[in-house]
């Protein structure tokens, strides 16, 4: 079971006073006092306002749940041992989800861009693809699933039919083109944003008698990225009306608590006077056009397997990053911007029901890719074994990264190792700069138990010293009652 990110070190045997060590417990960061205090509030709000009572979805409900047990050790943790010197450590268990918590959503960001660098891209310079939509496409890719891999789709092939052109104007037979998609449901202000980052090969593969090998192309150029934007406005242009005329947006717009939650989320606070001069352009290889816009101006060497990294990480990242997240004197929620404003508007200030209403309408729901494989790098593809032979195997990029320092214990096993993801202290390592099984000693920490009853997890906790209360909802409390004025005549 992969454990989790959050947790604190004993002294030795068990019954021994807790070590020097210890990391920050999760109930002490902003978004777990949040959750833990207004979950239930909001929650019992919304099914308040749904005239069905159901409030809002369960995968929802259990999201919220499932990040407040997240890194608390009452709820389950692992038991490693140091055969040197028999220091132990407990490592909480971690809740896995994707959408709400950030150090899981970290270990993922991490997981998966390591996956691709390692196993999956070959050595060739690529450049990212941005897509995104105007606000009323992103409610419906939101809560249509078939239009958020249909669009996904679609500008993949856009793409690939542009590089397949160029390819075949050189004189290249057969080009094979492939892209890897992420779909980001969030944007900078914590906003209900469905867009697309595409990591695009800057060229095309071949294969000939000497096998596949990589072709580069030449760099798009302004009227490129607008003619590919202009095929993808008219191929969405006309399914949009193709549903419209069958009636299909008048089945999906049947009004229901998370419709109204995703909307209120889909909001920027930008000022309805900041609109762009006009409503199409094109500039440093970025298109604009009635809402849509398409992006192309980030480009990676074929030899900065950190910088590719990086640019996976970036694709992967979580919907926010907690650190930026306060309460003000109060009681609110204040969200530190990435760069002030114009106006000199550095913080976006909420209240926490609110922001967290926010939070659960940018929650994938369960069971909907969020990194999709297309093209040669597709999983049904026929060449993925000789891409593969493509990819390097040299990992010293990573002597660049303060997280990255030592070889991965999962290198040790060589090449014909079988593994398809990082080992757990991997991750913990590459998010919090921190090697669990790495002792002060020099020696090397082993699994020695995993705790999953919660009972006996708060039974060797109170032997350890530790806390052992559970993180519980905080009761839903009434809305705040509206001042009226008195009437001194009665």
């Amino acid at each position: 079971m992969l454990a989790g990110g959050l947790y604190e070190r004993t002294s030795g045997a068990a019954g021994q006073p807790l070590g020097s060590y210890q990391r920050r417990a999760p109930e002490r960061t902003v978004l777990h006092e949040l959750v833990a205090r207004h979950a239930q509030s909001m929650l019992a709000e919304l099914r308040h306002a749904d005239p069905d009572g159901g409030g809002l979805p369960r995968y929802v409900e259990r999201e919220l749940a499932a990040y407040l047990r997240c890194g608390i050790l009452a709820h389950g943790f692992t038991r490693v041992r140091c055969q040197t010197c028999h220091d132990e450590m407990v490592v909480a268990f971690s809740c896995k989800r994707r959408g709400l918590c950030p150090s899981c959503t970290s270990r993922r960001m991490a997981d998966t861009a390591a996956h691709l660098v390692d196993r999956v891209l070959p050595a060739a310079p690529y450049r990212q693809w941005v897509f995104t939509v105007p606000k009323p496409l992103r409610l419906v890719l939101a809560r249509n699933p078939a239009w958020t891999r249909w669009t996904g789709a679609l500008v993949v092939r856009a793409i690939g039919a542009w590089q397949r052109r160029v390819a075949r104007k050189r004189g290249l037979p057969t080009p094979r083109t492939g892209a890897v998609t992420f779909v980001q449901r969030f944007g900078g202000l914590v906003n209900l944003n469905v867009h697309f980052h595409l990591v695009v090969p800057d060229g095309v593969f071949v294969d000939d008698d000497q096998g596949l090998r990589f072709e580069l192309l030449p760099v798009p150029t302004n009227a490129d990225v607008l003619a590919i934007l202009d095929r993808l406005l008219r191929r969405i242009a006309r399914r949009l009306a193709m549903h419209a005329n069958a009636g299909a947006f008048e089945d999906d717009a049947r009004p229901d608590v998370l419709a109204q939650v995703q909307a209120d989320a889909a909001t920027t606070w930008r000022s309805s006077t900041e609109t762009r001069a006009t409503v199409r352009g094109v500039e440093r290889l970025r298109a604009w056009c009635e809402g849509f816009s398409l992006h192309a101006g980030v480009v990676v060497a074929a030899h900065d397997r950190a910088a590719l990294e990086r640019l996976c990480r970036y694709g992967a990242r979580p919907a926010f990053a907690q650190e930026r997240l306060a309460w003000t004197a109060d009681a609110r929620i204040a969200y530190k911007l990435k760069r002030p404003w114009p106006d000199g508007r550095t913080h976006l200030v909420m209240e926490p029901v609110a922001f967290l209403r926010r939070l659960c309408g940018i929650i994938p729901p369960p069971r909907r890719h969020l990194v999709r494989y297309s093209g040669i790098f597709g999983p049904a593809s026929k060449d993925r074994h000789a891409l593969r032979a493509l990819v390097p195997t040299d990992r010293s990029h990573e002597a660049g990264d303060a997280r990255c320092t030592e070889p991965r214990p999962s290198q040790t096993a060589g090449p014909a190792s079988r593994a398809r993801r990082l080992p757990w202290a991997d991750l913990l390592r590459r998010v919090f700069a921190d090697d669990v099984l790495q002792c002060p000693c020099g020696g090397r920490r082993c699994i020695v138990a995993i705790v999953t009853d919660p009972a006996l997890a708060r039974v060797l906790l109170a032997r350890f010293g530790l806390a052992t209360e559970p993180s519980t909802f905080a009761p839903a409390r009434a809305p705040p009652q509206a001042d009226l004025p008195w009437d001194d005549a009665l």
